[in-house]
């Protein structure tokens, strides 16, 4: 196994700790962030929400977007998948219910209520050891793995 799948695994193992995300979203240099709960799925990342809502319009506009937890920052593009009862997000609406029990039940039959589809195109991983600083990008699309120390 290469060094760059090995740490992209650990990084995937880590991150499924992680219930919620801060997603970020920008139109017309206008930049807003909220906390959303997610599902990982295959090196995805799910969530769900009403198709009203300025996240999802902003998605609709520009479908880059950004998520982040701690040591996490995570780019990628973002597509809305259809309801979360519709027969294609069947597995999203079996692992978002075991996960989140009170939102399912409360949110996910709603007749808006969408699933989107996070597909990351770059993960970077801040470390610190010994006072240094560093960050660990993976650039997905390439399949490169970059360290830069901050010194």
């Amino acid at each position: 196994m290469s060094e760059y799948k090995k740490q992209l695994d650990q990084v995937w193992q880590s991150l499924k700790e992680e219930e919620c995300l801060v997603l970020a979203t920008s139109v017309n240099d206008m930049p807003t962030a909220r906390t959303i709960n997610v599902i990982y799925h295959n090196k995805r990342i799910y969530f769900q929400t009403d198709s009203r809502m300025k996240k999802a319009d902003d998605i609709r506009t520009n479908d880059h977007v950004a998520l982040s937890i701690g040591k996490y920052q995570i780019q990628g593009t973002c597509r809305e998948l259809g309801h979360p009862h519709e027969d294609k997000n069947k597995w999203f609406a079996i692992m978002y219910k075991k996960a989140f029990p009170s939102a399912f039940a409360k949110y996910s039959g709603l007749p808006n209520e969408q699933v989107y589809e996070v597909i990351p195109t770059v993960i970077k991983v801040w470390h610190y050891h010994n006072s240094i600083a560093s960050v660990t990008s993976f650039i997905l699309e390439k399949k490169l793995l970059d360290v830069h120390l901050y010194r």
